[in-house]
Order: structure tokens, then sequence, then C-alpha cells
């Protein structure tokens, strides 16, 4: 089943939104992009999405883990490389409003967001995609942050064979990715000024003092936070 909601059981549902019109709109052009091989992507792109279907592939992605890697690649390399003008103007206007919507929505941030079921694989689905921006567009740090304690790090291994031999690995351990992984309950600033228990939070409000002017900043929490994770660079919070 594919969840694709009639737009009269959205509109009850709520009358302010649309009904997934982008969504099923990317998912269509997806579908017809899949059928022709993959055009526009390249050689690397091309060998991770046959590795991923591959029958050599002890347990292969469900199809909507697929689908995840499959659209990002369309939005992000795909598209603007497809032969037929009409399919390349398609893809600009779509990507153009998922840019744009999405901006809006994150002051000014554009994100790509996989909303799949809980239970089919979003673990897998963020292994796949680091293992693309790694060996694609050679991403050097990733930060994930999770809504659990997560210790596991997705790890996979990739071979290509078609030109020469050539493997890659995408974990922790990879030198050329360095991966962090965080639960969002850290995000929360500490007490720096040496007197974080009760009486002194008292003593604070005697003499008028917000609690606001003990805390770390956004800047110095994800200093601390990210301490191990690049250390050549401290990060500037606007």
């Amino acid at each position: 089943m594919i969840p694709i909601p009639t737009e009269t059981h959205a509109r009850e549902a709520n009358p302010n939104i649309e009904p997934y019109k982008s969504i099923n709109k990317i998912r269509t052009a997806v579908k017809q992009w899949r059928s022709n091989n993959y055009e526009g992507t390249t050689s690397v792109s091309h060998d991770l999405l046959e590795y991923f279907t591959s029958d050599d592939l002890g347990l292969r992605p469900f199809w909507c883990q697929r689908e995840c890697l499959e659209t990002l690649i369309w939005l992000l390399e795909a598209g603007r490389n497809l032969r037929d003008e009409a399919d390349r103007n398609y893809w600009e206007a779509l990507f153009q409003h998922v840019r744009k919507t999405s901006r809006e929505q994150n002051e000014g941030i554009t994100r790509y967001d996989f909303k799949i079921a809980t239970g089919t694989g979003k673990t897998k689905v963020m292994a796949m995609v680091l293992a693309w921006l790694g060996l694609v567009r050679k991403i050097e740090n990733v930060f994930v942050i999770t809504p659990k304690p997560c210790d596991q790090t997705p790890t996979f291994r990739f071979e290509r064979t078609n030109s020469r031999n050539r493997s890659a690995q995408v974990s922790r351990s990879d030198s050329r990715l360095k991966l962090s992984v965080m639960n969002f309950q850290k995000f929360a600033p500490k007490d720096i000024s040496g007197f974080a228990d009760a009486p002194a939070k008292i003593h604070r409000q005697d003499v008028g003092v917000s609690d606001d002017a003990w805390q770390e900043t956004t800047e110095q929490m994800m200093n601390r936070l990210l301490k191990g994770h690049d250390k050549s660079k401290k990060l500037r919070c606007n």
C-alpha cells in the first residue's frame, strides 16, 4: 500500500493544507527516472543504486528505503542532468518549490526529510544516505541527532568492479567521514557559575539575577557538545 490520501480525506482532517501534491509529483517523477535506468547520475551514484538492489546483498533494503535515497539523488544530482528539456524543466520547478518551501518553514535552512513508517528501517536509510554523501558529495563531517540514546553506527561495504576493484566503507572509523551520534536531550545549556545547587539559585533570585546570566550561550553549548567532532574548527551560532 502506498500512503497517498485523497484530497477529500486530507481536507476533512485539515482544510488549510494541500494533500501531498508536490510529494506525489516527485514520487511519480522518481518512478519514471528509475525505469530509465537512473539517467543523469554519476557512475558512483549509479553503482550505489545498483548495489542496494543487488541479489548478492544479504538483506536488500525495502522499496521505501531505496526510494528515499533515489529521491535525494534525483533532487540533488540527476534532475539537472536529464537529457530531455521538458524533464529538466519539470525537475527544476519541483526542486525550486521544495527548496523555497523548506526555507520558509526552517528559518532559511534547506532541509530534506524522509517520512517512513515506524519499524521500516530509518537507520539503514541514514547509512545509505551517508554512503552517498561520503562517496559522491565528498562530505567529511556528519553530526547525527537521535531522539533516544544510540550506540550503533551504521556500517556497510561497497565494492565497485566495473572499472577497477575498489572498496569503500562508511563507519565511525572511516578516516574520510567524521561521524558523531548524539541524543537530542544533551542540547541543554549548563550552569557555568560553579554554584548550581538550590541555595545558589535562591540567592540569584533574591538579588534579581536571571538564570540565563549563569548559563552557557548557545555557541558555548554547541562547542562543548562538538568538542571531539572537529577540533580544527569552532562552531559559530547566529
